[in-house]
Order: C-alpha cells, then structure tokens, then sequence
C-alpha cells in the first residue's frame, strides 16, 4: 500500500484569476503522486452577496510562488514526503490543460436547506474529482516529477471563501 497523505487547504479568499490550490511535484522529485479525491467546500461564515464563477482544475507544467500548506500523512510511520512536493494557495503556475470545468456559488448557505448555495457544505456534494467512484479499473490522476495540478477561479469573482482537501499517494513508480 503506498504512502498516504491528505491536505486541507483553508479559506482560501476568491480572486479572479487566481490559483485557488495547486499540488506541484517538482522536476527533482524521485516519487509519484496519484491523486485519488478532491472536495471543496463553501467556508463563508458571514453574509454575502451571492457571486458565482467558473473554476477549473487544470493540469501544469510550471509553478512558483504562492501560501504553502502541509500535507498530514495518514499514518505516521510513512516515510517523508519528497520534498519536492508542494502544496500552496496563490501560486504563479503554467496551464497544460483541462481536466473539467464546473461554476461555483459563494452565497452564504441558508440553515433550511432549501437553497443550492446549502449543498456546497456537504462533503459528498462536493467531489470535484474521485478516481473512479470504487472502480479498480481506473487510473488516479498521476503527477509525475514537473507537474502537477490547479484549480483556478477563471470567472471573476473576489467574494467569498472556499476550502479544499486532497487526498494523494507518494510512492517511487
């Protein structure tokens, strides 16, 4: 069984045009990274306007900059994380292709339920990405040594706040 690790990515405050998290393996890595679930979810806690925006999780063949996050393994006797691997917020990265496009609402979710805006705080609702829903006969998204992934807000909206949680192997092929 290879290395496990999870990592949440808080708060992130919407920008236009913003590498809301990216997971980068850089050139000198000697692992793989295979990502097997990525959920978001709403994070405002106050009211505001409801704004939505495209989002997309692309991959990349470039990155530099940005918050970084710490990944937690999911057992503590694993070896290191590669060092190479970096989790941020706000990163500068290089587009290198589509993996899905999906339009994103930052209203604050009403307590009744009854709105869309309600269902971006329920993690099932929110799988943005799931390497084949329990089927073994499909590949996780596979980041090799100078690449990696993003998701950027291509709309334009600067309201609101969205949590992120990736989970991902390491392992040596």
């Amino acid at each position: 069984m290879a290395d496990t690790w999870v990592v949440d990515y808080t708060l992130v405050k919407m920008a236009p045009g913003k590498s809301l998290m990216s997971l980068w393996n850089g050139a000198s890595s000697s692992k793989v990274i295979r990502i097997y679930r990525v959920f978001a979810s709403n994070s405002n806690f106050i009211g505001n306007m409801s704004v939505s925006s495209n989002l997309e999780m692309q991959r990349i063949s470039a990155h530099s900059g940005g918050i970084t996050y710490t990944p937690v393994t999911r057992d503590t006797a694993n070896a290191a994380l590669d060092a190479n691997v970096v989790c941020s917020t706000g990163a500068t990265v290089t587009i290198n292709g589509r993996l899905r496009t999906w339009q994103w609402c930052t209203q604050l979710p009403t307590r009744d339920g009854r709105e869309y805006y309600t269902y971006t705080m329920v993690y099932p609702m929110t799988c943005l990405w799931d390497v084949g829903y329990g089927s073994s006969k499909l590949q996780p998204l596979t980041i090799r040594a100078g690449e990696g992934i993003s998701i950027l807000n291509k709309g334009m909206s600067a309201v609101g706040l969205i949590d992120f949680w990736v989970e991902f192997t390491q392992a040596a092929s």
